[in-house]
């Protein structure tokens, strides 16, 4: 039997759970972070895989740690394959050059792309192209989640109706969207399943992962879950913040299974939310979020920073919005704050709403400011672009923005509550150092812990590589599942 390290994601769990359906008995699981003892017996043993997920930035600065730790060992490893990488960071970055800095790396995986894991696992020699993309595979069949990894008590399952994508597919920002094997369940089969979930193996926390959730669903789910008389908890990413959410109140406070809710806010401007597509108006949002407040229910919201055709007035509406009910009401828990990127889907819509725009390349891995030792040169498909401003009758870099808005932005970035998302997004050091001059270095570390990915359990990055390593490393995964 052989034996596969996963670390410890939202992916490898639902990615272990097809697997132990599809080969039963062949395989089993264990987690990552392992001691260095069980990484020099899986490095020697031919029947050991690892299997590592990458997400994010932030996942590739952990996978640079863990192959730099695999080196120091002076261990030739054993057996084929013995590194799969795969997971979403790889849909928009240069795999080809990232198998030349990490050329340990067996096959990387493209997509969703569980059929395409299940070949490379049983694949004998290292012959055929190494980099597998999900389209090239047959769509796997529907499949249900299942303990094959151990998993934190803690933690929430993740349970999703489908694929990554917008229900209603309108948002000109979005940067998602459907691929071959994407499906999705109705919303009733969505409910058996937590049903079964919560019955057959005792599972309580959940994590609905769709962003896209609407109110007439949720509402449906609550009579469901309450009909066959099971009491899960649910943390909800993502809600579509329309006026039928403020009647689910009261429904809310009686059930008290909802623990938290993400709101996809973005900018407190109707005008920005009408020319994005965004399909919410802004005077329903504190109503929303008082009665889920009410009711008992946790809300975080998504801010999005540096959306072309943002004025000084629509950062001021959104700063007031969020200090008189962050900071005043309290009826928004935090507020999750992200720089806008230019990616390949997004150009199109851009220049559907008239924005003139420019590129000048694709940003690289060592462009990202959340880089703490040097990344590699490894280009992403995100654009570096400047647009046309009719005013000064001029291109502006995309980090002028920060500039231009500096004081309104800095207010933003500085509400108790207001976090800034490191870990997928490029704004260049010396624009930070700019914007917050001498108070950079106090800044950055109240928002350290976001460099961090949820698997790191809220510990904070520090120690360079040999630090991050011992993240992955330092805990026995002593938890076998079959």
């Amino acid at each position: 039997m052989k034996t596969l390290y996963f670390n410890q994601t939202y992916g490898a769990f639902s990615l272990c759970s097809y697997i132990s359906r599809q080969r039963p008995n062949a395989y089993r699981f264990r987690t990552l972070p392992v001691d260095r003892g069980e990484l020099l017996r899986g490095l020697e043993d031919p029947e050991s895989i690892f299997c590592l997920s990458i997400g994010s930035l932030g996942d590739v600065r952990l996978t640079e740690a863990f192959f730099l730790e695999v080196r120091k060992t002076g261990l030739t490893p054993v057996g084929w394959p013995k590194f799969l990488l795969g997971g979403a960071f790889f849909s928009y970055s240069d795999c080809t050059a990232f198998l030349r800095y990490f050329p340990e790396t067996s096959y990387i995986v493209v997509g969703k792309g569980e059929s395409a894991i299940l070949h490379a696992l049983e694949c004998e020699s290292p012959e055929g192209d190494r980099i597998l993309r999900a389209e090239d595979f047959r769509a796997p069949d529907d499949f249900l989640l299942g303990p094959a990894l151990p998993w934190p008590r803690e933690r929430p399952i993740a349970v999703s109706r489908g694929d990554f994508v917008c229900g209603w597919g309108k948002c000109r920002f979005c940067h998602h969207r459907p691929d071959r094997n994407s499906r999705q369940i109705t919303i009733e089969e969505f409910c058996s399943r937590l049903v079964r979930y919560y019955r057959q193996f005792k599972w309580r926390l959940f994590y609905i992962t769709d962003n896209h959730l609407e109110s007439h669903e949720l509402r449906f789910i609550l009579e469901k879950l309450e009909s066959e008389k099971v009491r899960p908890l649910l943390d909800i990413f993502g809600m579509r913040m329309v006026r039928q959410a403020v009647d689910l109140s009261k429904s809310l406070a009686t059930a008290r299974i909802v623990r938290d809710v993400g709101w996809g806010l973005e900018m407190y401007s109707q005008r920005i939310l009408n020319l994005y597509r965004k399909g919410i108006r802004v005077e329903d949002m504190a109503p929303i979020l008082s009665g889920f407040a009410e009711a008992g229910v946790t809300s975080h919201v998504h801010i999005l920073l540096g959306l072309p055709g943002c004025s000084d007035e629509d950062y001021e509406m959104t700063y007031e919005f969020l200090y008189e009910n962050m900071v005043k009401s309290r009826i928004i828990n935090r507020a999750i704050v992200h720089w806008f990127v230019l990616s390949p889907p997004v150009m199109g819509r851009m220049a559907e709403m008239g924005v003139k725009f420019r590129t000048r390349g694709c940003y690289c891995l060592s462009d990202y400011f959340g880089n703490i030792d040097e990344l590699p040169e490894i280009k992403t498909a995100f654009q570096i672009f400047d647009t046309w401003d009719e005013a000064s009758g001029r291109w502006i870099a995309h980090d002028e923005v920060l500039l231009d808005h500096a004081d309104v932005i800095k207010r933003i970035l500085s509400l108790p509550g207001a976090y800034y998302d490191f870990r997928g997004f490029f704004v260049s050091m010396e624009t930070w150092r700019e914007l917050w001059g001498p108070a950079l270095g106090n800044w950055l570390k109240e928002h350290r812990a976001l460099i961090a990915r949820p698997h790191l359990q809220g510990e904070e990055v520090g120690g360079g590589l040999g630090g991050l390593a011992r993240k992955w490393m330092k805990y026995g995964g002593r938890h076998d599942a079959g």
